[in-house]
């Protein structure tokens, strides 16, 4: 549950601090669709951190810290949307193709017949797209997989701790006098 709020609490608190993260603005509408998507099933299924830490508590070297992570899960962000991307652009299906099929199976399971529990009828795809779909999903799965533990790495390695991460991330949705400190802190190392 704290690996999950760690994975999509990046890209909240990114947007906490600017509105939309460059880097992550897709050129392609369907692309971010797909990114919403999981991330909202992923929201849906984590629990909140049931502390929120004051400003206060937070001191300047955990807010340095928590900006550095922040900077490298951008990265990480950035170049696992350019990678599935590519995987859709290189599977037998263009991406209008595979956006569409992507869509209609969420409508699908959106709006499924409660009273026989059947889902409406398959989007309309030949079985050997459906297929592909099938195939590239599971590359999109795995880039994902690969992209969460990269992120968790980078955390870990400018020595914060998941659970700390999340307790400063929980404090910055709520606290605007952290999210000034963390603007300018990001500011102040990106001058330098």
């Amino acid at each position: 549950m704290v690996k999950k709020t760690l994975l999509t609490g990046g890209t909240a608190a990114a947007l906490l601090l600017a509105g939309s993260v460059p880097g992550l603005a897709q050129n392609q509408q369907q692309s971010s669709q797909t990114e919403q998507s999981s991330q909202a099933e992923s929201q849906q299924s984590q629990t909140q951190p049931s502390q929120v830490e004051p400003a206060q508590d937070v001191s300047s070297a955990e807010l340095d810290q928590f900006a550095q992570a922040l900077q490298k899960i951008r990265q990480i962000q950035k170049q696992t949307q350019q990678k599935r991307l590519k995987a859709i652009e290189r599977s037998e299906l263009n991406q209008q193709k595979f956006f569409a099929i992507l869509k209609s199976k969420q409508s699908k399971s959106q709006f499924q017949d409660s009273s026989s529990g059947q889902s409406q009828a398959e989007p309309d795809a030949t079985q050997a797209e459906m297929q592909e779909f099938r195939r590239v999903s599971q590359k999109l799965m795995q880039l994902q997989k690969q992209a969460n533990s990269q992120k968790q790495q980078a955390v870990e390695q400018v020595g914060l701790n998941r659970q700390r991460f999340n307790r400063i991330l929980a404090a910055l949705k709520q606290d605007t006098e952290l999210r000034k400190r963390l603007q300018q802190t990001m500011q102040d190392s990106q001058g330098s």
